[in-house]
């Protein structure tokens, strides 16, 4: 899972990615309504399974996104399960990337835990 805080007195939208490698395994695409404020929280659900290993792997991923608008109130923002093709044949980074739209004044993100989980079946 992924948490943590963002800030902004004006707030443009925000795209959220998480990779694997090079690979975009979950977006939130552009995200509107997100409140100003300081630190509210978010956070994001992301389960993969790798459904297939080699230089022509599959990955299956789907994900949950939530970002605090007011003190009690989250927006949503759910990611279908897709299949993705990955070399699994070489290491792979993690990572998570965002982006604010052009127009915002202040905004911060930032990305205070992370927690990555393996499970064999």
């Amino acid at each position: 899972g992924l948490a943590g805080f963002y800030s902004g007195t004006v707030l443009p939208n925000l795209t959220t990615k998480v990779y694997v490698g090079s690979t975009v395994v979950a977006t939130t695409g552009a995200v509107a309504g997100l409140a100003a404020g300081t630190d509210l929280p978010w956070r994001a659900e992301i389960v993969g399974v790798v459904r297939a290993t080699g230089g022509s792997g599959t990955f299956q991923a789907e994900a949950e996104f939530a970002f605090a608008t007011a003190a009690s109130t989250a927006l949503p923002v759910l990611v279908k399960s897709t299949a993705y093709t990955i070399d699994f044949t070489a290491t792979k980074l993690i990572k998570v990337s965002v982006q604010w739209a052009g127009g915002g004044t202040g905004q911060t993100i930032t990305l205070d835990k992370m927690t990555v989980r393996r499970e064999s079946v």
